[in-house]
């Protein structure tokens, strides 16, 4: 299980202090871990149990919602970050 870093929640608050609305985390991780990260955390959704290749579809479903950012922190979150703007 990854264990969010020490500055996670504060960055996540200074974020919507800048008017981001709507944080959610997609996940390797078992999604009982993931909801329970979401939560420590304070992020609105998370979705867990995704191989690299199944991040891709929610990417592109948020997209087609409204404007994204994407942020990934290794090699698995690569396909998801290429159809991120």
């Amino acid at each position: 299980m990854d264990t969010p870093r020490a500055a996670a929640a504060a960055t996540l608050e200074r974020l919507r202090t800048l008017g981001i609305t709507r944080m959610i985390m997609i996940s390797g991780d078992n999604q009982r871990v993931a909801d329970a990260i979401a939560k420590e955390v304070g992020l609105d959704d998370a979705r867990g149990d995704l191989v690299p290749e199944d991040k891709i579809e929610p990417i592109k479903k948020l997209k087609a919602e409204d404007k994204i950012a994407m942020v990934g922190d290794g090699v698995n979150d690569a396909p998801a970050m290429a159809n991120a703007p």
